[in-house]
């Protein structure tokens, strides 16, 4: 892996699947505002009402409210690295397009969408990033305390 959210391995393609707010200690107690997931594209996605892990305008403020008040060293962000494996791949565009001024000269990989849902490899990586540059791969379940308001917390990471 070249890094998290990106590369590949033996599961296939790496892509930062779910990216959420969170917050650390420095004994390794750790909450997430997984009720946002920051990795949806707000832009441009006509369909947007209807993923399970976005919040309302006036929720995403109070939230932004929220995570301002926690304090750099406690800041962090929770992500999950979900892979397509190669055999999924039915094919690469290798220039890439426009789409949102981003993409230009970057491949496009085809893949299908079955029911709604993109087929990917059954192992994840999920690591927590704290304010004060610490990791922690696979955050330890027991560790995991209350620390986000319940409207912006689920016992469900995924």
């Amino acid at each position: 892996m070249d890094g998290p959210g990106h590369g590949m391995d033996f599961r296939g393609v790496g892509f930062e699947f779910k990216e959420y707010s969170a917050y650390v200690d420095s004994d390794g107690h750790w909450d997430v505002a997984n009720m946002f997931n920051r990795a949806i594209p707000e832009h441009d996605h006509p369909w947007l009402e209807f993923e399970k892990r976005w919040l309302s305008e006036v929720d995403q403020t109070e939230l932004r409210k929220f995570l301002a008040e926690i304090p750099n060293e406690n800041s962090a962000r929770l992500t999950v690295t979900a892979f397509i494996p190669f055999e999924d791949v039915v094919a690469v565009d290798e220039i890439g397009d426009e789409c949102w001024g981003y993409c230009a000269e970057m491949p496009v990989l085809f893949v299908p969408i079955t029911d709604g849902t993109l087929s990917v490899h059954s192992s994840t990586e999920v690591r927590l990033l704290g304010g004060a540059g610490t990791e922690l791969s696979e955050p330890d379940p027991a560790k995991r305390i209350r620390y986000f308001p319940d409207k912006f917390r689920s016992d469900e990471l995924n």
